[in-house]
């Protein structure tokens, strides 16, 4: 969720998102596995519900 940011905004991120995020909401999940092509393109070989 957070790259590039510098390790003292960690803090505040953790806040920021413990604000954002409603950790009891319904969420559904799904694997997918990617190839990435020579020409950089992504190619995806199958997807499964979780």
């Amino acid at each position: 969720m957070a790259y590039g940011f510098e390790a003292k905004d960690g803090p505040g991120l953790r806040q920021l998102a413990g604000e954002l995020i409603d950790l009891s909401a319904a969420v559904t999940w799904e694997l997918r596995f990617y190839q990435r092509k020579a020409d950089n393109r992504w190619q995806c070989h199958g997807r499964w519900a979780l």
